[in-house]
């Protein structure tokens, strides 16, 4: 009888240490594991802070290349941008320049937004800058056609460009001749619009997409318009009027174009906050699915 006890003693002590030597080799598993995670929790941190870093620099970077206020104040009496990036970046940006009596104003959608977006539309500006400064050109869909063939070329002239033949813009562009009241426009995809408190005139742009790598099938066109002093010329990319509620309608470009004819009388920084109020409500807690760009100016 003692020697069974003896031996049952000695059974549930080496069960007792072969149980607490598996509790150390877990603990100490779970510490090496722990520690692993740490460590990678850390590095994606840093690779985190790196990334979070680059986006902050490229888009102080983007907004550098935008028309500063001090230039916008100089060329337009009264206006506003309603910029919104989907992200942090956006593929969304607007140019103006003016030469003596002319002004150039244009609403610029890149493929894409983030990154990607952000790149094209500092080398949009930068190729627009070239093909106008000291130029007089009156027809915007010369500076379309040349804008297209040198989008083209940077983005296609190198096989490992990523951004090689899957993207470019779509863009509106007006001419404002302040000597004859006269507007003209040029554009692809997009459409401006013209509002005097009577009347409202929609002008569409032309299938043609600019950058892309494919033969042409149509061609651009100038839209001349004569305006009267006091009239509201707005430029959107489909940006607005492509957002969708939490019921899933679509906002539409038609629905956008009323909006404005309700409120086309009042200050345009109040017309702003119409459009920034009507986003808001009509999204409710839907997420954005792209950039968005509304410019309006006073003629």
């Amino acid at each position: 009888m003692a020697e069974t006890s003896s031996q049952d003693a000695r059974y549930w002590k080496e069960r007792f240490e072969a149980q607490q030597q598996m509790l150390e080799i877990t603990i100490a598993n779970m510490q090496k594991a722990t520690l692993q995670l740490s460590e990678s929790k850390a590095a994606l941190e840093k690779t985190n802070h790196q990334l979070q870093g680059s986006i902050s620099y490229a888009t102080r970077l983007q907004q550098s290349i935008l028309p500063a206020k001090t230039k916008l104040d100089q060329i337009f009496d009264d206006y506003f941008i309603f910029l919104k990036p989907k992200d942090q970046l956006s593929g969304d940006s607007y140019w103006v320049h003016k030469h003596n009596h002319l002004k150039y104003i244009a609403a610029i959608d890149c493929t894409g937004h983030g990154i990607p977006g952000a790149m094209l539309t500092m080398l949009v500006s930068t190729a627009l800058d070239q093909l106008v400064t000291g130029k007089v050109i009156t027809s915007p869909s010369e500076i379309i056609e040349a804008l297209d063939q040198k989008i083209h070329y940077l983005l296609n002239n190198d096989e490992q460009n990523e951004l090689r033949g899957k993207n470019g813009l779509d863009i509106s562009l007006c001419i404002l001749d302040e000597s004859t009241n006269t507007l003209i426009f040029s554009g692809t995809h997009q459409q401006i619009l013209l509002l005097d408190g009577t009347h409202q005139r929609a002008i569409k742009g032309a299938r043609y997409y600019v950058g892309e790598n494919s033969s042409r099938k149509t061609s651009l066109k100038d839209h001349q318009l004569q305006y009267s002093k006091g009239e509201k010329l707005y430029l959107f990319s489909d940006g607005f009027p492509d957002q969708f509620s939490v019921h899933g309608q679509k906002y539409t470009a038609k629905r956008l174009k009323r909006l404005i004819a309700t409120f086309w009388d009042i200050p345009l920084k109040g017309q702003k906050k119409a459009l920034e109020m009507e986003l808001s409500n009509f999204r409710g807690s839907s997420q954005q699915i792209d950039d968005i760009l509304v410019i309006g100016v006073q003629l």
